[in-house]
């Protein structure tokens, strides 16, 4: 007996190091990188973008565990496709070229001026997962842009190897404890419903020991800082046997502090045995519904195996493994969903009413800034500059200038922006003054009022409490 279990125990040891081998396989695989030139029009910065690429391609170059994607290679598709490689900046563009040149992660990024510094923001996406990093950095003008442009390409370098693995693998070779990690960063600053959970479980053949699904999936959304409302009596659970044979029945009154109801039916049975091994095959089925909409937020299913000596124990591993991957996906889009679409944001420049010229351009440049800063939320959607530019030139209007309320809410109806961004600098004594107006076209409301004073030697400061201003003042008017 005690040689038969130590046969297992060795046997279990190889499988497991076996699987843990393939996983390490999956990571340590090559990356394929491609870079674009980055945009640059910029008066003296015009050559910039394809410096930046340059230095950016030959620090990845230097890696063994990555692989470039050729420039040639980039040019021919391009050209097939009628593009040019120079400042492409659109996200889901630069991901179809991608795929067709077979890169794994892309580098696509922006080069400009504001206030007498050099800003480059740097984007590193995955092609088949969309998952995006951006770097940030900044540097005087007056300084040499080799040395900006090679910080850059260092952050870029750091990103890829830290986090270009997790960035483009399938959820079935992520670690809990990575997956975990991503959710995190994914839902950070979101509000998060109220979550209650019910999953019916079944095993053919045999008694269900425990609630192998609900615990997993409660054990995630604890993890992820949601508030789980433990259900009283068996109310929720009696309503989902009764919803999944008929979806109309009403949501019972006992989960009126409940946002969001998930529940499910689990399945699970006997497979196959091999000598004291055996295999239990399971399939889980989940849905997220909203509790005052009864709108269905998101609906997976997932099946999945598992090993182990005894029948009960290999179905609630395959159990736990199906909860596990469908937490992983379902999550995110059940908050997504249940706060809504992200909000259309449009940045106008910022007007100045003081005579200084140099704060003409700051109003300016600033707003690019202010713009690619909030495109970096998923909370928001951001109008590109091109589109601004081609509705005031529509409807005569200075984009330098001050744009009033008035015609802002015209503006943004064309572009459909849900919340406009306006502000206007003044001068009260020898100080400045900033004006901040959050405006929603659709009703002509200003949802939201700020002011940001201080001096000309202190604008950069200035810059900063403006952004975290209007940042703040955008994530309270969209909750």
């Amino acid at each position: 007996m005690r040689n038969g279990m130590w046969r297992i125990g060795i046997l279990l040891t190889i499988v497991f190091c076996c699987l843990i081998g393939l996983r390490g396989l999956a990571h340590a695989e090559n990356l394929t990188v491609a870079v674009f030139d980055f945009e640059s029009k910029d008066k003296g910065i015009t050559t910039l973008g394809s410096n930046i690429a340059s230095l950016i391609t030959a620090e990845l170059s230097s890696d063994p565990k990555l692989e470039m994607v050729e420039r040639e290679k980039l040019d021919k598709i391009l050209d097939e496709l009628g593009l040019s490689l120079s400042g492409i900046v659109d996200e889901n563009e630069a991901a179809k070229i991608g795929q067709l040149a077979g890169a794994k992660i892309l580098v696509i990024g922006r080069a400009f001026t504001v206030d007498e510094e050099l800003v480059i923001v740097a984007k590193v996406i995955a092609t088949e997962t969309s998952r995006v990093k951006a770097e940030v950095v900044k540097g005087p003008l007056s300084g040499k842009f080799t040395a900006i442009a090679d910080e850059i390409a260092k952050k870029v370098h750091k990103v890829i190897s830290e986090k270009g693995p997790t960035m483009v693998a399938r959820a079935d070779i992520i670690s809990p404890e990575d997956r975990l990690d991503f959710l995190k960063a994914k839902l950070k600053g979101k509000k998060l419903p109220k979550v209650s959970v019910a999953v019916l479980e079944r095993h053919f053949g045999g008694v269900t020991v425990d609630p192998a699904v609900e615990t997993e999936v409660i054990y995630y959304l604890k993890k992820l800082g949601f508030t789980v409302i433990s259900r009283k009596g068996d109310t929720l659970a009696s309503w989902a046997k009764r919803y999944f044979k008929d979806a109309n029945i009403q949501i019972p009154a006992e989960v009126i502090k409940v946002d969001v109801l998930i529940v499910g039916e689990a399945f699970s049975e006997f497979a196959m045995r091999k000598g004291n091994l055996v295999s239990g095959k399971a399939r889980v089925e989940l849905q997220a519904i909203d509790r005052k909409t009864e709108r269905i937020l998101a609906i997976d299913r997932e099946t999945n195996t598992a090993v182990d000596l005894s029948e009960q124990m290999a179905a609630k591993k395959a159990l736990q493994k199906a909860a596990d991957s469908l937490s992983y996906r379902l999550i995110p889009e059940l908050v997504d969903n249940w706060l809504g679409k992200p909000k259309t944001i449009a940045v106008m420049d910022f007007g100045n009413i003081t005579g200084n010229r140099k704060l003409t351009k700051w109003g300016k440049d600033y707003a690019e800034l202010l713009t690619l800063t909030l495109s970096m939320d998923d909370r928001f959607r951001l109008v590109e500059r091109k589109e601004i530019d081609k509705i005031l030139e529509e409807v005569q209007l200075n984009r330098s200038g001050y744009v009033d309320t008035k015609n802002a809410i015209k503006i943004g109806r064309i572009l459909g922006a849900q919340i406009m961004v306006l502000g206007v600098i003044l001068e009260i004594n020898s100080n400045l003054r900033i004006d901040i107006h959050l405006v929603e076209p659709e009703s002509g409301k200003i949802l939201k009022a700020d002011v940001v004073e201080g001096t000309h030697d202190n604008l950069k400061e200035m810059e900063k409490e403006l952004t975290s201003v209007i940042s703040k003042g955008l994530i309270g008017v969209i909750k």
